[in-house]
């Protein structure tokens, strides 16, 4: 359940909007789609650019 279960700041997004209903491996921002925009998140974390 972690820290924030039951609460208004459990169901909110990290990018601002609804979350995929659907679990797709590579879809890092929750858009339902695995695209460049996923690619260019994953590669800023890789290389400590977030």
């Amino acid at each position: 359940m972690g820290a924030y279960g039951g609460t208004e700041q459990a169901s909110k997004s990290y990018f601002g909007e609804p979350t995929c209903q659907t679990i797709i491996a590579g879809d890092i921002n929750g858009d339902c789609r695995v695209d460049l925009l996923d690619l260019s998140i994953m590669a800023a974390h890789w290389f400590g650019k977030d």
